[in-house]
């Protein structure tokens, strides 16, 4: 019901628990604390990592998150495989000495003025529902409501209270963050924490002056993100476009028919070559044709014919070539990069102007 592990409150419970872990009833996602075997692999990576980490919020409630797990009670969108290894971290003055140390206990040093006893408190509630979401998104963090308070209870460098849950602020967990992961994992996240309003700019950078280590990664991170991206998938697509040296392109573009002048469809991304021919990117995620609230109750080759038609409207409408990929395509990268090049999409070391492009 508060969407996170248990632990023990006496010996007792904890030997019970033990013994139950090793018949496999139980699991021990990390120390001391627990989770029903069934319940858990129920749970996608992300809502796994939020229910330890507020269990241990709730164990020790003076403890910062920091970092990616911060990003998790955020809602912040990105890849699962950031959770392949499970660490919690936690933010640090560099003064306070902890008797014991866990592996998978990570901290990242903060100065002391930025960690204080009391913390702006955003209320957060979970909304009611059957739990992880098809899409992969975090179903525990992501509520609309949080956007809007959090707006108005905004620090550039003190510590958030969301629910029982102290992390530090959005602009310093996506430094955090810039630094911590590679570009393609964390543009997503900068696309969110900016869609949603949670963060600008300008406090990324105050952040960023703070600090005396490179921020580089982030400053990048910074040109290339964008508020007008609808989804992780998508922001991850566009990452390893950018990776791969091609031109960043522009973002959910309307094309009109030519004839009747009806709109003819909205698309991911838009190139438009020095030949002026245009080239349009569609992102697939697998729920499109699985999920019946994205397919309407549509069989998939209704789905796929709907695609057709749709391609077939885009190119009256002005489109020279329509590429379709999806996230596997993406990750393997040369299937991806592949159809990008036999398309003739720009690549940007060859067309210096384009590295600028709005």
């Amino acid at each position: 019901m508060d969407g996170r592990c248990c632990s023990a409150s006496s010996p007792a419970e904890r030997q019970a628990m033990l013994r139950r872990t090793r018949c496999g009833d139980v699991v021990r996602p990390f120390r001391s604390v627990y989770a029903r075997r069934e319940y858990w692999d129920g749970l996608n990576p992300i809502e796994q990592a939020s229910h330890v980490i507020r269990e241990m919020a709730r164990r020790h409630p003076e403890r910062v998150f920091a970092g990616l797990s911060a990003a998790v009670i955020y809602g912040f969108e990105h890849s699962w495989t950031l959770h392949d290894e499970p660490y919690v971290y936690i933010a640090t003055d560099g003064f306070t000495k902890s008797r014991r140390s866990y592996h998978r206990l990570r901290r990242i040093s903060v100065r002391r003025s930025d960690i204080r006893e009391d913390c702006h408190v955003v209320r957060l509630y979970r909304p009611r529902g059957d739990g992880a979401a098809q899409d992969g998104s975090n179903t525990w963090s992501q509520v609309s409501k949080l956007a809007d308070r959090i707006a108005h209870e905004r620090a550039l460098r003190d510590d958030v209270c969301i629910g029982e849950v102290r992390v530090t602020s959005p602009a310093r967990t996506l430094v955090d963050c810039a630094l911590l992961y590679p570009f393609e994992h964390v543009l997503s996240m900068f696309d969110s924490a900016l869609r949603r309003g949670l963060v600008t700019r300008e406090e990324i950078v105050a952040v960023c002056d703070g600090l005396r280590v490179d921020c580089g990664p982030v400053f990048r991170l910074l040109h290339y993100a964008d508020a007008r991206s609808e989804n992780g998938g998508e922001s991850f697509c566009r990452a390893v476009s950018i990776e791969e040296g091609f031109v960043p392109p522009q973002l959910q573009h309307t094309f009109y028919s030519r004839v009747t002048g009806k709109e003819a469809g909205r698309v991911d991304f838009i190139w438009h070559t020095e030949d002026g021919r245009i080239i349009v990117l569609e992102f697939d995620g697998m729920q499109k044709y699985i999920d019946p609230e994205m397919t309407s109750n549509r069989d998939v080759r209704q789905v796929v014919r709907d695609e057709r038609q749709r391609e077939q409207d885009l190119k009256e409408a002005g489109v020279s070539v329509v590429i379709r990929t999806n996230y596997i395509e993406v990750v393997q990268r040369a299937p991806f990069v592949m159809k990008l090049m036999q398309a003739g999409v720009p690549r940007a070391g060859a067309h210096p102007i384009f590295e600028h492009a709005d």
